[in-house]
């Protein structure tokens, strides 16, 4: 899939790209759980340069296991989470799968922080999964 359109629950914030996926997935660790208001978050990570957000958002920070910075951002009106940034990963940004108009489209390829997943949201199996985060490239 190349182009990626979503919206929050209210409408006032709204996310397009129209670029490749860099990659996709599902996150089992409690600030995810929390965000997605469920057992995990999915998130299509996409080209920084290439998505577009528009509306009032917030936003809150918190340094992650590894150490590295995470934002979400949410709709300042509704709350839905919009996309996240991950400062060990500055040239990406995390969509929320949940805000797609169309969510059938998304597949994930891996699950991280598997090891947290909660007896009632386990991992789909065939699909790679990390106990923790996995090393990034570069990082």
């Amino acid at each position: 899939m190349t182009n990626f359109t979503g919206s929050c629950m209210c409408g006032k914030a709204s996310y397009h790209a129209d670029t490749e996926a860099l990659f996709t997935a599902h996150c089992h660790c409690q600030n995810c759980r929390k965000s997605s208001t469920t057992g995990h978050a999915s998130l299509i990570l996409l080209p920084a340069d290439a998505l577009t957000v528009t509306g009032d958002l917030s936003r809150y920070s918190w340094t992650a296991d590894s150490g590295h910075k995470i934002t979400k951002h949410f709709c300042g009106t509704c709350g839905c989470l919009v996309y996240q940034e991950n400062d060990a990963l500055p040239e990406g940004r995390g969509i929320a799968v949940n805000l797609l108009d169309d969510p059938e489209v998304f597949a994930a390829q891996v699950v991280v922080y598997s090891s947290r997943a909660l007896s009632w949201d386990q991992p789909a199996t065939g699909i790679p999964a990390f106990p923790e985060m996995p090393p990034i490239p570069g990082a």
